[in-house]
């Protein structure tokens, strides 16, 4: 019997930079998932900000390469944007298939780009490489996805439906997602696994008594603006004014934690959002008020959050974070895979709540109730992490039964 060789070849491809801390934890655990099934293999990721993601994953043994795509202005990019415009759902592919010939499998690691977005896209260009880099013969696998639901347009179901059977494997993060596809009849290539954040810097752990003085962190998502249908003044008010009663009923300090730091996309910020907030203030909050800076990275974030009380989450990863670290955490949900992530972790929708209600009598009821109930809370995810890491562990194992 020969050993299975150890130096296989993967390409990562699918976000748009480690920007977003959550992107970042995706390529870490990722790498560190592959290396311990494969010690000798090589990890390419594909990026547009191949220097700065270069700078930002140093430290990690993984090679970080130009994500090349078609020009704007060729002749399938400016076909495709009139297509749309007119109406129409025909996508080209833009990313090129010179960047997977070389390796045994594409990883596609956006997560949660399987869906229909606010502006009303889908990612038809991602799902046209999917389907090249099958054709020239490659694994194409989604992973660590959350997916769906197309149902709002039965014609884009129709057709992601059929790229989802194609595809060689779906590694799926939350249940939500598992049984949408279960609905859609695609389960011969999906396995249940946990997203590949939660194999990062395991051992930063809370302690199950917290600090001793209360202190929340809270991420919020000028992202989420999109789906409460407010203006970003009335978000910003509506999120101090929320602080402000969450600082009173608690008695707390507050750490504002971006998750998403993006300068030149003010829509997509999460620390320019939370200085809004943080000017909005009244001056007794504002003392009890700190804000990371953008400079802090995943680890570094997620070492933070272990030394608070409670952690309230609109960034997913963020909410991943803290689980991971076992400090209680109430997800702000506006999408599906919010939802499904909860019941994952917690096995219940009890600490989800919508971001409309951020601030409500039923969200303070709800974080008052985590705080007092610390303790058992911490020590349960402290037990689920095993499993957790179990979970995430199994998507390697079945990458390798599949690729075997």
């Amino acid at each position: 019997m020969h050993a299975e060789p150890t130096n296989k070849r993967f390409l990562l491809i699918g976000i748009g930079g480690v920007y977003n801390y959550g992107c970042e934890a995706i390529v870490r655990g990722t790498t560190a998932l592959l290396r311990q099934q494969w010690p000798e293999s090589k990890v390419f990721y594909a990026t547009p900000r191949r220097d700065q993601d270069a700078k930002q994953l140093a430290d990690i043994d993984v090679e970080v390469i130009p994500r090349e795509q078609i020009g704007r202005y060729s002749l399938p990019s400016i076909a495709n944007k009139l297509s749309r415009m007119m109406g129409y759902s025909a996508y080209v592919r833009r990313d090129k298939l010179r960047m997977a010939h070389s390796v045994d499998a594409v990883l596609s690691i956006g997560g949660d780009l399987y869906t229909i977005y606010a502006s009303g896209n889908y990612p038809g260009s991602l799902i046209k490489y999917g389907d090249a880099v099958l054709a020239n013969g490659k694994p194409y696998v989604l992973w660590g996805s959350s997916i769906g639901p197309f149902s709002a347009r039965p014609d884009v179901e129709r057709l992601v439906t059929r790229h989802l059977k194609r595809t060689t494997l779906i590694t799926v993060r939350d249940v939500s997602t598992l049984e949408y596809l279960d609905s859609l009849g695609i389960q011969a290539n999906v396995v249940p696994t946990a997203d590949p954040a939660f194999a990062v810097a395991p051992e930063i752990k809370t302690s199950p008594q917290g600090p001793e003085k209360t202190k929340i962190a809270i991420n919020l998502s000028p992202l989420s603006i999109r789906y409460t249908k407010q203006t970003r003044d009335e978000a910003v008010n509506q999120s101090a004014t929320a602080i402000e009663k969450i600082v009173e009923r608690l008695n707390c300090d507050i750490l504002l934690t971006p998750h998403v730091v993006l300068k030149s996309m003010p829509t997509d910020d999460d620390l320019a959002f939370l200085a809004e907030i943080q000017r909005q203030l009244s001056a007794s909050t504002q003392s009890r008020t700190e804000r990371l800076p953008g400079e802090a990275g995943f680890i570094e974030t997620k070492r933070q959050l272990s030394n608070c009380s409670a952690v309230v989450a609109a960034r997913m990863h963020c909410a991943i974070s803290a689980m991971s670290a076992a400090v209680p955490t109430l997800l702000l949900a506006y999408s599906k895979k919010a939802i499904g992530m909860g019941k994952y972790v917690y096995r219940s929708e009890e600490h989800v709540q919508p971001v409309n209600n951020f601030g409500d009598e039923h969200f303070l009821d709800g974080l008052t109730d985590m705080i007092d109930n610390r303790s058992q809370i911490s020590r349960f995810l402290l037990e689920r992490s095993e499993q957790i890491r179990a979970d995430a562990d199994r998507a390697v194992t079945q990458l390798a039964a599949t690729l075997g």
